[in-house]
């Protein structure tokens, strides 16, 4: 639970590092969770892939991780300590580049800024605006 945690926390700010900059990440990120689904054997075996798209499934977290839960549940096989580091290899790789992106964006983001004195200067002339209406009495 933690491995997943990690990831989905790590993909989450990844992802949101990257809408401050793309306005149209939330569509390519439901393309790309959909085909994600469709390449994580949930109700098929690995053995009824073909072998030419097996390297999906090396390359895929969440496969090693629904294997482990398979073994678990549906024999009396502990998880593989070495998937469960390669999942932790991929836990812990998108948690850092999360977090190193999530910083940066959050300091150095020029739409951030842009926005923030945008909103500052409709602020001022809003203000400016209900001073000069309340002092004309209205």
């Amino acid at each position: 639970m933690l491995l997943i945690g990690l990831l989905a926390v790590g993909i989450g700010w990844i992802v949101s590092s990257l809408h401050v900059y793309l306005r149209d990440t939330a569509q390519v990120l439901a393309v790309v969770l959909t085909f994600w689904f469709w390449f994580t054997p949930i109700f098929i075996t690995e053995s009824m892939i073909p072998p030419r798209w097996r390297f999906v499934l090396r390359a895929n977290p969440l496969a090693y991780l629904v294997r482990a839960y398979r073994d678990r549940l549906l024999s009396s096989r502990a998880p593989s300590l070495r998937e469960m580091a390669i999942v932790g290899a991929y836990a812990l790789a998108a948690f850092v580049a999360g977090g190193f992106s999530s910083v940066t964006s959050s300091v150095a983001s020029p739409m951030c800024c842009e926005a923030g004195r945008r909103n500052a200067s409709a602020g001022r002339i809003e203000r400016g605006a209900g001073e000069a209406a309340s002092r004309a009495g209205v």
